[in-house]
């Protein structure tokens, strides 16, 4: 996959060295020179003003599979650029809103992948602070998420139906991810020898019922927000 991002601060350097470190072909465009030759060993830049039509179109960008607009702190120059790709017929752009208003303009214009890394980051803190065993979210809507959670220490030894979350808290259970041994002869002489056996993660995505839950279990539950708060204030106690 090949993806151009336009705007070479923070967010756009991180996305572009994960992009990078997955194996993706990834361009980096920026109007500062010090930060495009200070990121030129991450992957691929160029200096160029991304309003400027002529010097867009000498860099094939039409051909990326996707196209963020990582500008930050300049509102006009997000705007400009995202109009010019629109013009150039660009069909996968995702735009980094910067306020409420930049997000609505966006959408005017049909973007209709659009990020908001500080608000995201924000979310997950206070997610995390809200509640210690949270693993992961994402965000499905505005209103509904999936959380991983590594599940309190009460659950542990009960079935999942005695949990029944979609009853008690309106939660859908999608998945568990639970530890399972290895059974490989190494690991049974390392554990005649004091060594503790490898272990590897396993995922159970149907037939939960049955199913015990064990120590460190982690569960994957997706529901509304409001539903998840109630959720998490219940399992604190």
């Amino acid at each position: 996959m090949m993806y151009v991002i336009i705007g070479l601060g923070t967010f756009g350097v991180s996305l572009g060295k994960t992009l990078n470190a997955m194996g993706n072909d990834v361009l980096g465009i920026d109007a500062n020179l010090e930060k495009v030759e200070a990121h030129k060993t991450d992957f691929d830049t160029v200096c160029l003003n991304s309003t400027d039509e002529n010097a867009m179109r000498s860099q094939q960008i039409t051909e990326a599979d996707a196209v963020i607009v990582a500008i930050g702190e300049d509102w006009a120059a997000s705007v400009q650029t995202t109009a010019l790709l629109l013009n150039m017929g660009v069909k996968n752009i995702i735009g980094r809103s910067l306020s409420p208003l930049h997000d609505m303009v966006l959408r005017r214009m049909g973007v209709t992948n659009i990020v908001n890394p500080e608000e995201t980051a924000a979310r997950s803190i206070a997610y995390h602070l809200m509640l210690e065993n949270i693993v992961s979210t994402y965000n499905i809507t505005d209103d509904v998420v999936v959380y991983e959670i590594v599940i309190p220490s009460y659950y542990v030894g009960q079935k999942v139906e005695q949990i029944n979350l979609k009853r008690e808290y309106n939660l859908s259970l999608i998945a568990i991810k639970h530890q399972v041994e290895n059974n490989s002869i190494t690991n049974k002489v390392g554990g005649m020898l004091g060594f503790e056996a490898n272990r590897h993660w396993a995922a159970l995505t149907s037939d939960f019922d049955s199913y015990i839950f064990g120590k460190d279990d982690h569960i994957y539950i997706c529901g509304k927000q409001s539903d998840m708060a109630t959720y998490m204030d219940s399992i604190k106690k």
